[in-house]
């Protein structure tokens, strides 16, 4: 996909062009540099504009307010479900917070509890994992082809290696085979361009032909709104 299709797609929150209603995967440029650091579900039923995340600390809804992000609708979830799609959403956020890591095994929610795979193990997760959570509940089926994402191929390896031992430190009868069985990072860039793709699950080949492009135009369009600011 071309850089001019990604870029035309993609809505920015201070822009005067959101639509009423829509579901849509989102990111957050980090405010040091405009990287996407952050990954949100977004949610806008009749001019209510919310969104969804897990912050590492909390997971909430929230109002647009000042917010900058920028979001692209999904190919997946047509308008005319926005409503209900933010019913689960609702319901899940109901549930205590995850504990942040990077690790996500498909575990869901359902029907407002979640439906964990491994024990409390899986409810360690990142912001793209929370968000996969809720869209695996709706689809009822994996969203994106998570184990297309592993240790070697998503991670540093000294991020594996902190990781396991701040796990380790909880799971005692886990072995670092077992932890790391399921650790991995789907970048929020790889998130939101999942956006983009009608075919799920959705797979790592679909996504690295989008991330890129995703990453420099929310990086060059923090840059440009930072300026104009100044």
């Amino acid at each position: 996909m071309t850089r001019n299709k990604v870029e035309k797609a993609l809505i920015n929150s201070i822009s005067g062009n959101i639509p009423n209603t829509c579901v849509a995967a989102c990111v957050f440029p980090r405010q040091s540099d405009g990287y996407p650091f952050h990954a949100a579900l977004v949610v806008c039923v009749n001019g209510e504009r919310s969104i969804f995340h897990f912050d590492a600390a909390d997971v909430s809804e929230e109002a647009f307010g000042g917010y900058m992000f920028m979001f692209k609708e999904f190919e997946t979830i047509p308008p005319f479900e926005a409503n209900a799609f933010r019913v689960i959403c609702r319901s899940a956020i109901r549930n205590s917070p995850p504990r942040y890591h990077y690790l996500f095994d498909g575990s869901h929610y359902s029907e407002g509890t979640f439906e964990a795979n491994n024990g409390s193990l899986s409810y360690h997760m990142t912001c793209v994992g929370f968000c996969l959570a809720i869209l695996k509940e709706w689809f009822d089926e994996d969203y994106i082809a998570f184990t297309d994402w592993t240790s070697t191929n998503s991670l540093w390896p000294e991020d594996v290696e902190e990781q396991t031992r701040q796990l380790r430190e909880i799971y005692t009868n886990f072995s670092d085979e077992e932890l790391q069985a399921n650790m991995r990072r789907i970048k929020p860039s790889e998130f939101i361009s999942s956006a983009f793709c009608n075919n799920i699950p959705i797979g790592k080949d679909d996504t690295d032909k989008i991330s890129n492009h995703i990453k420099n135009i929310v990086m060059e369009w923090f840059s440009r709104e930072r300026q104009s600011a100044n």
